[in-house]
């Protein structure tokens, strides 16, 4: 049998950012001897079989701020909305924050179409954690999420609209979006907010799956 590793593969970026500082505060901790709990704001990423080593370590999965009362809270990779964030600094503990550079440019440029009157429109899976962070970015309310292009003809009419994309949607869904969206408005402002390495996983994923018999995808089905 022969078995071929695709090109690209593996964490990326921001998820190894995020695993390699949870494992570094479990391992302080360890040593120091300091018996301060460590937190994620739930799952780190989407791997159970590396939730479940973390919580080998000693970092235990919590689901909101009002969860979590002494210790070490670690953002993960997703982010958080504001307000999440606020509610973690007044329980008092100690916040590091893994939130994804990528996904901090997205919510950044969220806030900034929202400052600058745009209805924001979001391409992504509303129900996905970075998705309901960058909402919270959007303080007027005035943002919607949509999936594909069918999705745009629910959108309430609106002259001037902004784009940005979940960092792992794909190209072509983004750009279908977009596609639909012009001439229908008088004003159209698109950010690319899609992570190089989420394109370069789907493109590898797509060319390997075209050269072989049986495709294996290693990770949780929840990714």
């Amino acid at each position: 049998m022969e078995i071929v590793l695709a090109d690209a593969a593996g964490f990326c970026f921001g998820v190894k950012r995020a695993l390699d500082l949870a494992m570094e505060t479990a391992t302080k901790a360890e040593v120091s001897d300091s018996g301060a709990p460590i937190h994620t704001l739930g799952p780190l990423i989407h791997n159970p079989q590396v939730v479940q080593l973390l919580e080998t370590k000693g970092v235990t999965v919590k689901h909101s701020p009002e969860d979590v009362n002494s210790g070490v809270v670690i953002v993960r990779s997703h982010g958080i909305p504001p307000t999440v964030m606020e509610a973690l600094n007044q329980q008092g503990v100690e916040v590091l924050d893994a939130t994804c550079p990528f996904v901090q440019r997205a919510m950044r440029w969220a806030r900034q179409l929202d400052d600058e009157g745009y209805q924001v429109v979001i391409v992504g899976d509303e129900s996905h954690p970075e998705v309901q962070a960058i909402m919270g970015y959007v303080t007027s309310g005035n943002v919607y999420v949509v999936d594909s292009p069918q999705a745009i003809d629910e959108l309430p009419a609106a002259k001037r609209i902004g784009v940005i994309a979940q960092t792992t949607q794909s190209t072509s869904t983004l750009q279908a979006c977009v596609s639909t969206l012009i001439g229908k408005v008088q004003e159209l402002k698109v950010f690319d907010t899609i992570c190089t390495a989420t394109e370069q996983r789907q493109a590898s994923a797509k060319q390997l799956a075209a050269q072989v018999d049986v495709m294996v995808v290693i990770g949780g089905h929840n990714s």
